[in-house]
């Protein structure tokens, strides 16, 4: 014979741990929710966007007058950081170069585009002379840098940058990347390296 006490016990028991996952999900999902904008609203402000194209180095004030779209310095390029632009530049000056980051960036010791130019658009740079003629400055948006926003010790843009122009600093509990402006030579290496995209090169010399 059932006991309806002890059935009525379990099935009070059974109604709190619903009510109780029941509440526990919805606790859940709300900080979730919560996570979700939160992460939303730190992309909104905190955006990061490049100004406008990155010549190559060596670049003249005329470069786009000079430049002849020929593709030379492109073809010359070991990394594949120097490409054809499309309308970085304008639709009437397509194809003349640029550099963009996505899948590398422009090593410090390499200058062959500059000693290749047919044109004279580049002016030819020994590698000391490109060491020391930046291309363009690194913009970080600290709060979405990943050791900040996220609490993940990171620093990869600062152990890639080959000028020592970011160090990671403390900051409270924290660390978060510091940039020396009159160091950087907008290589790009951060930019390319950061896991979040919260680096940007952008141009020293516009057209």
């Amino acid at each position: 014979m059932t006991d309806t006490r002890d059935e009525s016990i379990d099935n009070g028991r059974r109604r709190i741990l619903k009510v109780g996952a029941v509440i526990g999900a919805g606790a859940l999902l709300t900080r979730l929710t919560s996570c979700v904008k939160g992460a939303e609203a730190v992309a909104e402000e905190a955006a990061v966007i490049h100004e406008g194209p990155i010549l190559p180095p060596g670049a003249r004030a005329d470069f786009l007058r000079r430049c002849t779209a020929c593709g030379i310095c492109v073809e010359a390029c070991p990394t594949g950081v120097l490409r054809a632009s499309t309308d970085e530049y304008g639709v009437a000056n397509a194809m003349k170069p640029t550099l963009t980051f996505d899948d590398s960036y422009c090593r410090v010791v390499c200058n062959r585009c500059t000693q290749v130019c047919p044109t004279g658009a580049l002016v030819p740079l020994t590698h000391d002379e490109k060491r020391q003629s930046p291309i363009g400055k690194a913009e970080i948006a600290v709060s979405r840098c990943i050791s900040v926003a996220n609490g993940v010790s990171c620093g990869v843009c600062s152990r890639r940058c080959p000028t020592g122009a970011i160090v990671m600093e403390e900051n409270g509990d924290d660390e978060r990347p510091s940039l020396n402006a009159a160091l950087c030579i907008g290589c790009g290496a951060c930019e390319y390296i950061c896991p979040v995209d919260a680096i940007v090169v952008n141009p020293i010399m516009k057209q």
